[in-house]
């Protein structure tokens, strides 16, 4: 059994509420700024968040795996919460990639067949819906974490498989999946785009970000250094915290500053929130992840089947 220090699970325990209250308070703090400044508000100005909180909104947020308001406050965390309930799925998805057979395999990909068929013929009113669309949302994009553990299970086996391959073929797997995950996402999600069809694009750039995972085990790892080194470190905070920014920026500068000027001010800003907030949260819940791992590993737990190669 795994036991770690009381201080640890503390510790891992206040870093995943500093975690979604930082954001939270920064960009409710953003939006309301106006008025809790007494300043009017740039009129016309683009609406990216309602900055209206309820107790269901504000439990929602702190629980993350509710149904609530994401577009109250920062709406990129729309996918954290999606994460949030695939991270208690995922040791059945473990399970069934490290130890299931094919037979296994060949079910849950009859699973997400039948989800898409599902949601084609909800967009057809063809039958009514009688399963839950959290439920059916949260089944569909288990497969992007589905196909991450399979890419895990047999890495030994793809970048053996990659080694043997000359780059021009390396070159052109990269090329093409970039064109199938740009496809993918191709879209501008209009109205009258079904629901069908952005589910199946989203299964095209799940299949595209494992040709990336691929490539990217199997090739030299680049030095981290440098403005990409840089942005690649913030990357996550910079998702997190990015729409803060210009939520920001907008309530300063729209309708006083020309919209290329904007555009900048608003990279620049996110990119030092996102270099403050990687700082301040999200380092440390790195070290934190780094000390339960190390305390597992001396208390023997094993990584199981998908760390195990050629199985």
């Amino acid at each position: 059994m795994l036991r770690l220090p009381r201080s640890v699970w503390i510790q891992l325990a206040i870093l995943a509420v500093v975690t979604v209250i930082a954001v939270g308070v920064m960009a409710f703090g953003f939006v309301n700024a106006p008025a809790l400044l007494g300043i009017a508000p740039p009129p016309n100005a683009p609406v990216i968040a309602s900055g209206q909180l309820t107790w269901d909104t504000v439990i929602g947020h702190l629980l993350m795996i509710g149904t609530f308001d994401v577009q109250a406050i920062n709406p990129p965390i729309w996918t954290l919460v999606f994460e949030a309930r695939l991270s208690l799925l995922f040791p059945l998805i473990y399970l069934a990639v490290a130890r299931g057979g094919a037979r296994t395999l060949a079910m849950l990909g009859a699973i997400w067949v039948a989800e898409l068929f599902y949601t084609a013929a909800r967009d057809l009113d063809l039958i009514p819906g009688f399963i839950p669309y959290q439920i059916r949302r949260t089944a569909g994009l288990a497969l992007t974490f589905f196909i991450g553990a399979l890419v895990a299970k047999y890495r030994f086996e793809i970048v053996s498989w990659m080694s043997r391959q000359r780059r021009p073929v390396l070159a052109a797997l990269g090329v093409i999946s970039v064109f199938v995950f740009m496809y993918g996402f191709g879209h501008d999600w209009a109205a009258w785009t079904s629901e069908s069809v952005r589910h199946l694009a989203e299964y095209v750039t799940a299949a595209a970000s494992a040709v990336f995972v691929a490539l990217a085990i199997s090739l030299p790892a680049p030095a981290r250094r440098g403005a990409i080194g840089f942005l690649g470190t913030i990357s996550y905070s910079l998702y997190l915290v990015h729409q803060v920014a210009i939520m920001a920026v907008i309530q300063l500068f729209f309708g006083r500053l020309p919209a290329p000027a904007m555009w900048l001010i608003s990279i620049a800003a996110s990119i030092v929130l996102a270099w403050l907030f990687y700082l301040a949260v999200e380092r440390p819940s790195k070290a934190a992840s780094r000390a339960v791992r190390s305390n597992a590993m001396r208390h023997g737990v094993t990584t199981g089947g998908l760390a195990k190669p050629g199985k």
